[in-house]
């Protein structure tokens, strides 16, 4: 019985490993996918990245060595808008997922940039450009 356990759950991890999450980019993600188009960079989205903490990122710029995550203020408890005493327990969890994935995709060599939604919500495609252009880990 443990044996079968143990085998269907190997089973269900590579389902979950081969499954696109989530199944609606959301209009932040849109907004940068849009940037990458008009500034005509290849990208994937929702890329497994086998690391420790394995995950699929918001976007992957393979020939850049580029993961971009577009963060959203409420989920990932912005610092802007959300003092560390104001934090839920979910947000807490978020980020601290987040401090972890991000260390280990620059411990396996790629780039890392994380954008808040605020901030995606204001950007201009002139500054985008520059913000994944410039950017040293």
């Amino acid at each position: 019985i443990i044996y079968n356990r143990l085998k269907k759950f190997g089973i269900l991890r590579r389902e979950r490993k081969e499954k696109i999450l989530p199944l609606k980019n959301s209009k932040i993600e849109i907004k940068i996918q849009d940037f990458l188009k008009d500034s005509k960079v290849e990208f994937y989205t929702h890329q497994y990245m086998n690391i420790e903490h394995a995950y699929q990122c918001d976007i992957l710029i393979p020939l850049m060595n580029l993961v971009l995550e577009c963060d959203g203020d409420y989920w990932h408890g912005n610092p802007e808008y959300y003092p560390e005493e104001r934090l839920t327990e979910r947000q807490k969890l978020q980020m601290e997922r987040d401090n972890i994935r991000t260390k280990e995709l620059l411990e396996k060599g790629f780039r890392v940039i994380r954008l808040w939604e605020n901030e995606i919500k204001e950007m201009r495609l002139e500054e985008f450009q520059n913000k994944i252009k410039n950017h040293n880990p």
